[in-house]
């Protein structure tokens, strides 16, 4: 996988080769503008495309200047679960075997090691709303494959922004 920084227009744009690819992509990170295409493509191709493409790049470029910043996650900051608000509460311990994320009355209290980072906390929060999810989805899930007599091979979740489902015919 090979990656450079190039420039068309007024867009940067970072090139990201591999050798699977069969197309060429173009994605919108926060600021950032991401090529996705094959080996075989050429520069001229790539410049071309994202000059033909750039006021859509422009326009989610700018689009993405008005996102809210991403909350951190801290003592009194308010999280949603189950569309109802809750205000998190950490409790660092010294000694602790495990980490847990529980609900207790109007807050959601994380029981961490002290010193965690916001990316060790974010998680805990995702494993807490996935294990959340999962229960909801296989009580759903369960009903609904007996009405179909569907028997899946593999049931996964997974965080996704863009992408909320697939099957195959398998």
């Amino acid at each position: 996988m090979l990656n450079n920084i190039h420039k068309v227009k007024d867009i940067s744009f970072t090139l990201q080769r591999k050798a699977r690819l069969k197309h060429t992509y173009i994605e919108i990170r926060a600021k950032e503008v991401l090529v996705k295409t094959n080996m075989h493509t050429s520069l001229e191709e790539i410049e071309e495309l994202v000059s033909r493409k750039s006021a859509w790049i422009l326009k989610h470029l700018k689009k993405n200047e008005t996102l809210k910043p991403k909350k951190k996650i801290e003592n009194g900051t308010e999280v949603y679960f189950l569309g109802l608000p809750y205000e998190i509460e950490i409790q660092e311990h010294k000694e602790l075997k495990q980490s847990r994320v529980v609900v207790e009355d109007s807050k959601i209290v994380f029981y961490v090691l002290e010193g965690l980072s916001e990316e060790e906390l974010q998680w805990h929060l995702d494993m807490f709303y996935k294990a959340h999810a999962i229960e909801k989805i296989d009580f759903i899930l369960k009903k609904w494959l007996r009405i179909m007599r569907l028997e899946p091979t593999y049931v996964g979740y997974r965080k996704a922004k863009t992408r909320w489902g697939s099957c195959s015919s398998k």
